[in-house]
């Protein structure tokens, strides 16, 4: 299972709780006295304090008690906390994930943007909570090589990139986070993270500068580098294949807010028959758009399907995959759902606007989630655009009515 909801503890932990962050000293008056800014917490009495007075970039220093609940979850050392706070004219935060391919050079695999504004908050030294043009960036590097990330800056953000299958077998690592302020202007790339996975027995700890000179690494297995860039222009939400979107201001602010943070997420056509292995089909819609027939179809694994009807078990992994069988353009399959889902049941609905764009609902409902994303049709790319619409984690779900 996914610890994605710990980091969030934690994270919830930091705001209700004083914290600090290493190497992050407040200006000092003549004679060496810390200054006090109106309205700014002067932090501990250590003299640090979480609140960025200036624009940058710094590391989370955990509590004890941090430390312990992430230690026994096995995730010390493969998460970390930064505080950001964005120069003067910054709209948005752009994390991008990036894998070295074999040509030497960075691709990117997956990232988020965040917009930034008044409704953006960095902790103070005390605990509280102060506006200002930044938040919180949570990294999670998981056992599949994938990384999670959460932003909380103007409503949070989340988002987790593909898993990575390595050929040989890893025998060495080296991870290196950020571990100090640095500050940033508007344009820099920042890294904020450099993974390293090799079969060989002897690996050097990378210095993060080194994601500038790539070369350094050249005959390791797997590099990976997370990177922190502030942009005059809005945040566009999660670019990974697996986006997620939170609703805006309610937890930081204690107000609700209605409209949801939009994240896209871009899904090509895939191979089909590569992604249902070990599946079964166990329902379908049939619709059409223009000249194309389409179906909706739902999968679940083998031994969970009977004579074509669904026979669940509490733990269940399904795929939804919208299939296009006939047309202009060819056959096709989008995968718009592939998860391991315990004690529920994803459901879809399909409908085609004024505008004839064809719009599919996902429902991912469980005993502790209720989650509608919704995915548009674009024929001139043949891509489905998704946004998650709506999004309920650790609620307490009872059930439907009224057909």
């Amino acid at each position: 299972m996914r610890k994605a909801w710990i980091l969030a503890a934690v994270l919830a932990a930091a705001v209700s709780g004083a914290c600090s962050l290493k190497n992050v000293q407040e200006p000092e008056k003549a004679g060496g006295a810390p200054a006090q800014e109106e309205g700014v917490s002067t932090g501990r009495e250590d003299g640090r304090t979480t609140a960025l007075y200036e624009a940058g970039a710094a590391p989370y220093d955990f509590s004890e008690t941090e430390r312990y609940v992430l230690e026994s979850f096995g995730m010390y050392g493969r998460s970390n906390l930064f505080a950001f706070r964005g120069p003067q004219g910054a709209a948005s935060l752009e994390v991008n994930v990036y894998r070295l391919n074999p040509d030497g050079a960075w691709e990117v695999i997956g990232g988020s943007g965040a917009s930034m504004g008044s409704g953006g908050y960095v902790i103070s030294g005390d605990g509280s909570l102060e506006e200002a043009e930044g938040g919180v960036l949570a990294l999670e590097i998981q056992e599949d090589h994938s990384i999670a990330l959460h932003i909380n800056s103007l409503g949070r953000v989340s988002c987790e990139t593909e898993p990575i299958a390595l050929e040989t077998e890893i025998v060495g690592s080296a991870v290196r986070f950020l571990d100090e302020f640095v500050p940033m202007e508007l344009g820099q790339e920042l890294p904020v993270a450099l993974m390293l996975y090799d079969s060989g027995s002897r690996m050097e700890l990378p210095g993060l500068e080194d994601y500038f000179a790539p070369e350094k690494f050249s005959g390791i297995d797997l590099v990976q580098a997370v990177t922190l860039r502030f942009s005059e222009e809005a945040g566009d939400g999660g670019r990974s294949g697996k986006a997620e979107a939170i609703d805006i201001g309610g937890e930081a602010s204690g107000e609700a807010d209605s409209q949801p943070l939009a994240v896209e997420k871009s899904l090509e056509p895939a191979d089909s028959q590569a992604a249902l292995e070990g599946m079964a089909l166990y329902d379908a819609l049939s619709f059409f758009r223009e000249d194309e027939e389409w179906e909706l179809r739902f999968f679940a694994q083998e031994e969970m399907v009977a004579d074509g009807e669904l026979a669940l078990d509490d733990r269940c992994h399904f795929l939804v995959q919208a299939v296009r069988l006939s047309g202009s353009g060819g056959a096709g399959a989008w995968t718009l759902f592939d998860d391991t889902v315990q004690l529920g049941t994803p459901a879809g609905d399909v409908w085609v606007d004024m505008e004839n764009q064809l719009h599919i609902a996902l429902r991912d409902v469980r005993t502790a989630r209720y989650r509608v994303a919704e995915y548009v049709y674009e024929p001139e790319t043949e891509r489905f655009l998704g946004r998650v619409a709506i999004d309920g984690e650790g609620i307490n779900y009872w059930g439907s009515a009224g057909g």
